[in-house]
């Protein structure tokens, strides 16, 4: 990867779900698991699956990055009542604005994720809600995990603890 190709990934713009706008690079050096959710989706369990391993690991400089998104008809909230939901649910990794993942609509950070003249291992279209993408600490698109791949498996596991910064260990 270039460095003007991880530089862009810095410099992706972010709104937080109450309106508060930052950049990518606010997580720099940090392994990002950024997951594209849905409240309606059988597979919104996870949200707390990503609970337990943000708190498992986020004192080793780990986040989840949630962005909901009704591109496959499973969120049909606006952000205030994803929010209310969520707090319900006592979900405290950051949650981004509703995002389109795919079509000519996609935030750039799904572009970023998924075009795969920048990641040709591991890009291509996000296939369904709780796709999750597993970004190294230096910005390198290292893991992709499907839908049904839960972040509690052994598996999962395995993958974010190899990828933790060298620091944290």
């Amino acid at each position: 990867m270039t460095e003007k190709e991880n530089l862009s990934l810095w410099d992706i713009s972010l709104t937080f779900i109450d309106g508060r706008d930052t950049t990518m690079r606010m997580y720099k050096g940090n392994l990002l698991l950024v997951v594209n959710t849905a409240g309606d989706c059988k597979f919104s369990y996870q949200y707390e699956s990503l609970e337990k391993l943000f708190k498992r690991y986020n004192k080793k400089r780990f986040f989840v990055l949630a962005f909901p998104s009704d591109d496959f008809g499973k969120e049909p909230d606006d952000n205030e009542t994803i929010q209310k939901k969520l707090i319900q649910k006592k979900i405290t990794y950051p949650v981004f604005s509703k995002t389109s993942v795919k079509g000519a609509l996609k935030h750039p950070l799904f572009l970023w994720l998924t075009d795969r003249t920048i990641q040709p291992e591991l890009g291509g279209k996000v296939s369904w809600n709780f796709n999750k993408f597993l970004i190294s600490p230096k910005g390198r698109l290292v893991a992709r995990f499907i839908s049904s791949d839960e972040p509690l498996s052994k598996n999962f596991i395995e993958t974010i603890e190899s990828f933790l910064p060298e620091e944290s260990l």
